[in-house]
Order: structure tokens, then sequence, then C-alpha cells
């Protein structure tokens, strides 16, 4: 148990140094493109503050290759001070010894998971409002029980509510349309079984009017014969780009928030295989060590040590890019989303496990 300890304090130990270079780093190289944006009023501390909300992103997306150059400067400089052959002296196999760093890892990606990602997608999310880079999100929002939209201008602004959307032919149904004036009264209510964006108009179907400003809006009420059109400023884009990226919604909301999407009639594929790659981050960064102590474990008269190194940086980068492209092929419905999330890993796990029990048994 001592030595089962020791093991896991050192890939910890080693881990904390390669985060915090690669996190100073990062901090650095943002502050210096920063600083070419400032006004003449603002200084270095708002360069910091900036690169930090900006950086954090970059940082928290590159922990599997921190993880791998951890591993391969744990295993590298025990095998020169002879530690793994004291290990292995003891009556421990590698396999064994491999215990200690796999459980650092895995513990590194559930504090990844739980706690860096929701406050990414928080710093994230203010980086792009002090950029002046976030979208009119007021456009469309998800409720509970359907979809909220907003247009209008000046002197008019409309809230929109329908319960289902068809995001591919761009209809909504069972929708209210709310119209208030700029001082924020309300002047009518429209409700329409369905209601098709097409070009800049609303055209709705089996649609009534209500005048608000009557004293009686209900005996106002009248019928609007079918194809009556409504001018919008919502665009198609809108709709499909108005819940933004996977990676902007917490992990612990993500899976409510599939729900949502799949009840309101979007596509929730794209979230589905982030969740799913997030949720196999754990396993990444297991495999990274994996990878990493198949061609660094080696003892350091054996030879051909810098070419190992190579190998297994190689190799974890070579990983790292495949799952990344896994994940687009997912998102964008070329490939099942259990496959592109967990594919890559389940296969490059098994292919360093049978390395390491070549190099064991023989």
């Amino acid at each position: 148990m001592t030595l089962f300890r020791y093991n896991l304090f050192r890939f910890i130990h080693m881990f904390a140094r390669v985060a915090f270079i690669s996190l100073c780093a990062l901090l650095i190289i943002g502050m210096v493109d920063e600083l070419g944006g400032l006004k003449e009023d603002q200084g270095i501390d708002r360069a910091a503050y900036l690169s930090i909300l900006g950086q954090l992103e970059n940082f928290y997306s590159i922990i599997p290759l921190m993880v791998l150059i951890a591993s391969i400067s744990l295993f590298t400089a025990m095998s020169r001070s002879s530690e793994i052959i004291a290990i292995r002296a003891a009556g421990q196999s590698g396999l064994r010894f491999l215990i200690a760093p796999c459980l650092g890892a895995f513990i590194v990606g559930v504090f990844a998971l739980l706690l860096l990602n929701p406050l990414v997608t928080v710093s994230a999310t203010q980086y792009s409002i002090e950029k002046g880079r976030a979208q009119p999100s007021a456009v469309l929002t998800l409720g509970a029980k359907g979809i909220w939209m907003r247009q209008g201008d000046s002197r008019e602004q409309t809230i929109i509510f329908a319960r289902s959307l068809d995001a591919q032919k761009l209809t909504i149904s069972n929708v209210t349309f709310m119209a208030f004036n700029e001082t924020g009264t309300p002047i009518s209510r429209i409700e329409a079984g369905r209601a098709e964006l097409i070009g800049q108009e609303w055209v709705l179907h089996s649609a009534k009017k209500w005048d608000l400003r009557d004293e009686n809006p209900q005996l106002g009420m009248s019928t609007l014969r079918d194809g009556t059109r409504i001018e919008t400023q919502i665009t198609p884009k809108d709709i499909s780009s108005g819940f933004g990226k996977p990676n902007s919604v917490p992990i612990y909301a993500l899976p409510a928030y599939i729900n949502s999407l799949e009840s309101a009639g979007f596509s929730a594929v794209p979230f589905r295989v982030w969740f799913q790659s997030e949720l196999a981050k754990p396993l990444a960064l297991i495999v990274m060590v994996l990878i990493a102590a198949g061609f660094t474990m080696r003892h350091i008269r054996s030879g051909n040590r810098a070419q190992m190194v190579i190998f297994a940086t190689l190799l974890g980068f070579a990983l790292f890019f495949l799952r990344n492209i896994a994940q687009v092929f997912g998102q964008n419905g070329y490939l099942p989303v259990e496959l592109a999330s967990w594919g890559p890993l389940v296969a490059a796990s098994l292919l360093a496990v049978t390395l390491l029990l070549h190099l064991e048994e023989g």
C-alpha cells in the first residue's frame, strides 16, 4: 500500500507540474494576444483578465496531452533512476505498477469533468460577452414546455411561444404571438395551429386574433385566413444556431437540455456526442497513461530511449486528434454517437494493453 501511494502521488505531482507550466504558457500567450486589442484606458490587468477567461477552455481541451507528457516524464525518470527495476524486484509486475498512475489519471479526469467543465463553460461565455462576440440569445430560448422567441423593432416587440418545432421544415406548432408596444403594454394576441418561416415572414394556418386594446377582447376575436403573414427578423440561421454550442452547456445540465431539445423537435446529436465524449474523458486519460507506459517503461540500458519517447508522443497526439475528428463526424451524423465518442478510446486501450502484455510476458 505504501508503494501504491508513492506511485500515485508521484504521478499526481508530475501532472501538477506539467499542468502549471502549460497554464502559465497559455496565459502568457493569451496576454500577448489581448494586449494588441486593448483600448487606451485599459491596462495589463485587463489583458490578464481576458487571458484567464479565454485560455481556460484551451487548458481544459489539452488535459489529455498534459497527462501524456506527465506520464512519459514520470516513467522516463523512474527508468533512469532504476525505480521500476526495484519495483519489479519487490515482486510487483509492470501491469500492477500501472494501477496507481491509471487511478491518478482517472482522478484527474473526474476532477476535470465535475469542476473544470462547469467553470470553463462560464468563463467561455463571459469571454464572448467581454469581447462583444456573444450571440443574441434573446432571439430563441428553450423552455420546459416549448420554444420562446422574440422579434420586433423600436415600435413593437412580439413574444412567440410554440409547443414544438420542426427544424427541417422551419415550422412551429401550437404557437402564440403576443405583441407589445414600446411601453411594454400588450396590444394583440394571435394563436395559430401552425406557422411556417418563409423568407422574412411567418405564414399562419388555423389562426385567431384578439385585439387586447378593446374593452372586451373576447368579443372582438377574429379568425384569420390561412396564409396570413407576419413580418419577422428571425432567420433560419437564428433557429439552427439559437441553442449555442455543445460545450456551452455544463456537463450536469446536458441530459435535461438534450431531452428538452428532442421534445421540441430539434436534433440533439451534437450535444449527445459531446456529452458522451465528456463522460469518456477519464478513460481517455487512462489510455494516455497506457500509451506512455508501453514505450517508456523499459530500462534505460535497453537503448533507443529517444525514439521510444518520440513514438509515445506521436501516438498520443494521433489519438488526441483522431478522437476530435471522430467527434466531428459524430456531430455531423456520419458516425453513431457511441462509436464516435468511445470507439477510438476503446481501440487505443486494447492496442496499448496488448503492447504492455507483450513487453511483460514476451
